[in-house]
């Protein structure tokens, strides 16, 4: 229950001088909402009209509220409509409210860049969508201000790309990545981004590229809902020429009904991008993705073995009457092989194709439809970290290694693959790998010194290099080693494999080959090692044991 109370604040006028009447500037245009709320979620449309008398350029946003908040999207129209407040839960006309300023859970006061402004027309058409929880048991007030600050000075307006996905259906135990492409106006300066999804939601990511290109430019990321931020450019991101924004969500299903796009943030999931720039002839353009025939693409397994194969089918949305083209692509045809195209019979509704992995790594696989695409991600496994001696009795320098295995029955060619190390990334200690690791196969690379402290240790050829910096002992803070494949590498990018140890340090921002923060095995004494006894096992080994692989014959 809701007891909706709109207030409108303010009007700044005045008359001067001999009986002419003069309209100063309206410094600030203010507006409250207020409202009670019974325990739960909630999502009103609150409609007013703004008090400003004349056109005005605002150049400062302010939204202030108490927690609660899941986001308050202010919206614009040109058509009038009387003051109003309603349960807007099933969403809002986006060809007739076009988005002005979007917050999620934290208050905003963003002062525009210089020159840059928001154009209002005389007593502007507004709705604020409140998207509000009471985690409570009892009934709260609860009440949000918003300001803008008016401005002579403008040189450049401020334009808004809203992208909604709402091809979101992931099956119950399904994993499932969700992502769309929005073109940007050419010459725009990228002021500000934010992301949006619910709790079933993962490794949030935007990359500007071009839109025949299937890999861009990372330009924002969050691991998790709670870690979305109101990402400021200063100085602006020049965003080049025929170049888009590409947005993507990973989503988890483990409830026991299918995941669909929706507001409700326990039983329903949004996939969304709000991009701020200037110049902007068209101050709001939303960029929507509305369900498509295409329906789903689904794996049977999401990780597989190097030199195996996986199932994959694909769903309509219902059964069309001719036959149907599906064209299906890899993020690396060389890595994970799948068929051009798949043909699904009139009055089917589904079918399926196989791919073949190569070589481990972390790749997607897309069928696209017309203008529908759907992306299943799949883990192909491999390459693993079976030892590690990072902590000898003697100075680590140039004693350290790191034991490799392939546990797949294909040889694997390294030249691909890099390994990383380090405390807060895997960025701080890097070894490119070279040669090729047989099937089934155990390698020892860093060192170089091979000697009764460490093990006596066989390097790999060209692969006895001083680890440098040392490999972390993870004290203070949890450290890790991964094998990563080269392009690409980076703070964020998720290993192939990894292993995080410490003694009671604790992993911040460590994320294993799954996109999960990695959990922390105990950390090896002095003069011993960490060593893998499945894929799943690590344990503390008093004395090193190079070359042998533990892992292997635990298949």
């Amino acid at each position: 229950m809701r007891n909706l109370v709109p207030t409108l604040l303010l009007l700044s006028t005045a008359s001067v001088g001999c009986g002419i009447d003069v309209e100063v500037l309206e410094e600030n245009i203010e507006h409250e909402i207020s409202w009670k709320q019974d325990p739960g979620e909630i999502q009103d449309c609150h409609v007013f009209k703004l008090s400003n008398t004349r056109h005005v350029e605002v150049d400062r946003l302010q939204v202030t509220f108490p927690e609660g908040s899941h986001h308050v999207h202010i919206y614009r129209s040109t058509e009038p409509e009387a003051d109003n407040s309603y349960d807007c839960f099933n969403g809002i006309d986006w060809s007739r409210w076009s988005l002005l300023l979007g917050a999620q859970t934290l208050p905003m006061d963003w002062q525009l860049p210089d020159g840059v402004t928001i154009p209002l027309e005389p007593h502007q058409q507004i709705l604020t969508q409140v998207h509000w929880l009471n985690t409570t048991e009892a009934p709260l007030d609860f009440k949000i201000d918003m300001s803008f600050h008016t401005t002579e000075y403008s040189k450049e307006h401020l334009g808004v790309v809203f992208g909604v996905n709402k091809r979101i259906n992931v099956s119950p135990g399904q994993h499932a990545r969700v992502q769309a492409f929005c073109p940007m106006p050419e010459g725009a300066k990228l002021h500000a981004l934010m992301g949006h999804f619910h709790m079933h939601g993962s490794d949030y990511k935007v990359s500007q590229r071009m839109p025949d290109q299937l890999r861009g430019k990372q330009i924002y990321w969050a691991p998790d809902e709670p870690s979305f931020e109101f990402k400021l450019y200063n100085p602006p991101h020049e965003v080049a020429t025929g170049t888009g924004f590409e947005y993507e969500c990973n989503f988890f299903n483990w409830e026991g009904h299918p995941l669909l796009w929706g507001s409700d943030t326990k039983t329903q999931e949004h996939c969304n991008m709000t991009a701020y720039f200037s110049p902007a002839e068209k101050i709001s353009d939303l960029c929507l993705n509305v369900p498509s025939k295409l329906e789903a693409l689904r794996p049977t397994r999401d990780t597989i073995r190097a030199g195996t194969t996986v199932t994959l089918d694909v769903d309509l949305a219902e059964p069309m009457k001719t036959d149907v083209t599906i064209v299906l692509k890899s993020s690396d045809q060389a890595a994970l092989e799948v068929p051009a195209t798949l043909k699904i019979p009139a009055g089917e509704r589904k079918s399926f194709f196989v791919a073949k992995a190569l070589r481990p790594g972390n790749f997607e696989v897309s069928a696209t439809m017309d203008d529908a695409k759907v992306v299943a991600g799949i883990r192909v496994t491999g390459v693993v970290v079976s030892e590690v001696f990072y902590n000898p009795n003697s100075s680590a320098n140039q004693l350290q290694w790191i034991e490799l295995a392939n546990l797949a029955d294909v040889p694997v060619d390294l030249s691909r693959y890099s390994v990383g190390a380090g405390a807060n990334d895997f960025m701080a200690t890097l070894l490119p790998l070279a040669g090729t690791i047989k099937a089934r196969g155990c390698i020892v690379v860093g060192g170089p010194v091979s000697s009764f402290t460490n093990g006596f240790p066989y390097f790999a050829p060209a692969l006895d290099k001083d680890l440098n910096p040392d490999l972390g002992l993870g004290i203070d803070q949890a450290a890790g080693v991964g094998v990563f494949i080269s392009e690409g590498m980076s703070p964020t990018a998720r290993p192939v494999d990894a292993v995080v140890y410490g003694t009671g340090g604790v992993n911040r921002s460590l994320r294993g080959p799954d996109g999960d923060l990695a959990p922390v095995w105990p950390g090896a004494a002095k003069g011993g090692s960490i060593k893998r006894l499945s894929e799943g096992v690590w344990t503390k080994a008093p004395t090193p044991n190079p070359g042998y692989c533990d892992v292997l014959y635990a298949q």
